[in-house]
């Protein structure tokens, strides 16, 4: 089942692009940046992939767009023309920002020739915009949650299978995941056909990959979920589960 992706979604794709389109600018640049060109390439594969409806080559490839901004090593030479007048050359040794920057770090060297060690903070922000697509990517996807303690108190209720609907905000955590159940599970004198469920390590699922231990807390009724973070005390804790998901 496709994801599906809202306008709001398109909004890294689209900054990747032109970003990517500025990285592989930099070839006419003197010296000429090849490590910005090279992953300029990678992103403007990745971007224009997710546009085309290839979601999983944009998955793959962003991650190495993003990581491979943040280191920034550069070598600074100052001469001195025969007017007088002085000349500063930046030599990229590693820096493949792209198209936005901005770096803290050190400058080692003398005054006739500087070695820049920066980070890019820049991609923190990529990295952010990342996260979320890859959380709204899991929506429509199956679910599986299988029991994981042998002397769970509700072993009763497993195994389970559901669609992921959206995901959500619990307490302080985020990527929390609403998943509507195929059959409604009793609980506690009542009935529900919804839970939430979390890494228990906080990392994001990944479709076909092994089945991961995670929280799994009833939802008495998917009406109470809002967008802000919602009160962890509302909703019960039910057991941990080894849950995997499925496009």
């Amino acid at each position: 089942m496709n994801s599906p992706f809202s306008f709001r979604d398109m909004a890294l794709p689209l900054f990747m692009l032109c970003a990517s389109i500025a990285g592989i600018l930099t070839v006419t640049a003197d010296p000429p940046n090849y490590a910005a060109v090279l992953l300029g390439a990678i992103g403007a594969v990745a971007s224009i992939a997710f546009l085309l409806g290839k979601k999983s080559i944009f998955f793959l490839l962003a991650p190495v767009w993003i990581y491979g901004q943040f280191p920034s090593i550069a070598k600074v030479v100052t001469s001195q023309g025969p007017d007088g007048s002085v000349q500063t050359i930046e030599q990229p040794i590693i820096d493949a920002g792209q198209g936005f920057k901005y770096s803290v770090g050190l400058d080692l060297g003398n005054p006739r020739s500087t070695l820049q060690l920066h980070v890019n903070l820049v991609p923190i922000g990529w990295l952010t915009l990342y996260h979320l697509l890859l959380a709204n990517a899991l929506i429509g996807c199956s679910v599986s949650i299988r029991q994981f303690r042998k002397d769970s108190p509700v072993s009763r209720i497993f195994p389970l299978a559901g669609t992921v609907q959206r995901t959500v905000q619990l307490g302080n955590e985020k990527h929390w995941l609403l998943v509507e159940l195929e059959q409604m599970i009793g609980h506690g004198g009542g009935s529900a056909k919804h839970v939430l469920t979390r890494d228990k390590e906080g990392e994001l699922f990944k479709p076909g990959k092994t089945a991961r231990v995670s929280y799994i807390v009833l939802v008495p009724d998917p009406v109470i979920l809002h967008d802000g973070a919602n009160k962890k005390d509302q909703f019960e804790f039910l057991d941990w589960g080894l849950v995997s998901l499925k496009r």
